[in-house]
């Protein structure tokens, strides 16, 4: 009977080895110890700490990033008529007639409206100026058609990117290459 019972647990034995590797089970192996987990995670965090030393750091800084404004009054501007008011983004208007000028200051007893209702009933004083991302971003002026009709046009002139008020950094000064002069100076004793 004992014998019976260890041919029995065998054959048990070979049966459960063989269905474990036809399902392609990976054999059961040692659970690690907590010391081998902290090593590993220590090694995982060095090697996170040198990839983000090696990344090249961007010197470029995004103005409209590092100086947001805090709330929605401070980064926009009003503009108002008729016993009405909407707010545009700062940088948005980017032009302003002398005669229209009072236009952009909030009077008492208005009601708030959005742009495109705004802008409907004010066409005639307010123009708008589509731009492009990158203009927008202030990485590309605008074309000088464009420039030279916003001054003509002698209305507030409004950026809009898909008929919306955007914000419209302006694009950097060209730099200049400074050249250094290698002639010998004389000096006087």
């Amino acid at each position: 009977m004992k014998s019976q019972s260890i041919v029995l647990l065998a054959v048990i034995s070979l049966i459960t080895a063989s269905h474990g590797e036809a399902l392609g089970r990976p054999p059961m192996g040692k659970a690690p110890t907590n010391e081998e987990l902290i090593l590993r995670l220590r090694q995982i965090e060095k090697e996170k700490a040198e990839m983000k030393e090696s990344r090249p750091l961007s010197t470029t800084v995004d103005p409209s990033v590092t100086h947001q404004p805090q709330d929605f009054i401070s980064s926009s501007q009003i503009v108002c008529y008729n016993g009405a008011l909407t707010f545009v983004p700062k940088l948005a208007v980017l032009q302003i007639p002398q005669n229209l000028g009072d236009r952009l200051k909030a009077q008492p007893g208005v009601r708030i409206q959005n742009w495109p209702e705004f802008y409907a009933a004010n066409r005639s004083w307010i123009n708008t100026v589509e731009v492009s991302k990158v203009q927008a971003m202030g990485r590309e002026p605008l074309d000088k058609d464009t420039a030279v009709h916003i001054s003509k046009c002698g209305k507030l002139v409004v950026a809009t990117f898909h008929g919306n008020p955007i914000s419209v950094n302006p694009v950097p000064a060209p730099k200049i290459p400074v050249t250094v002069s290698n002639s010998p100076t004389t000096q006087k004793p």
